[in-house]
């Protein structure tokens, strides 16, 4: 719960809007009647909106629900496009590129997967993860070359 109020204030601050703006803003897009003390309370951990609430917040600043509660770093939406598939977006917005990768690679080989329209078999995802691994070593290595 601690999180979610960093976040929303986070998210709030990114956009340059005062709590009454939030409110103003978000109460117009979700027919909502929130008023500033609840918006207050969220952001000081002392309440938690209700989950409907919750995904109207992910929804209204393009962040997924994992995200605005602190579980993971990395801010993504899903977008549907006019071929019907289904397409992650992400932002790497202010990620540590450690975690960002750990947590890619638990998801890889949950679902299945597909580049090209071709389904990616166990030993392309091996393929993918190695390169990443390999590729975070190289930089780690320049970083501490660079001092």
């Amino acid at each position: 719960m601690a999180k979610f109020g960093i976040r929303l204030k986070q998210l709030r601050a990114e956009h340059n809007w005062t709590q009454q703006q939030l409110i103003d803003q978000f109460n117009k897009k979700y027919h909502y009647s929130l008023g500033k003390s609840a918006i207050s309370q969220y952001e000081h951990n002392k309440r938690i909106p209700e989950i409907h609430v919750l995904m109207n917040f992910a929804d209204f600043f393009d962040v997924s629900l994992d995200y605005l509660m602190g579980k993971t770093e990395i801010r993504y939406s899903i977008v549907k496009e006019s071929s019907g598939k289904y397409q992650a977006v992400v932002d790497m917005h202010n990620v540590d590129l450690d975690k960002a990768v750990s947590q890619f690679v638990q998801h890889l080989g949950r679902k299945q997967m597909y580049l090209n329209d071709r389904p990616v078999n166990k030993q392309h995802i091996q393929t993918m993860v190695d390169t990443l691994e390999i590729g975070l070593e190289v930089v780690k290595r320049r970083q501490h070359k660079e001092g």
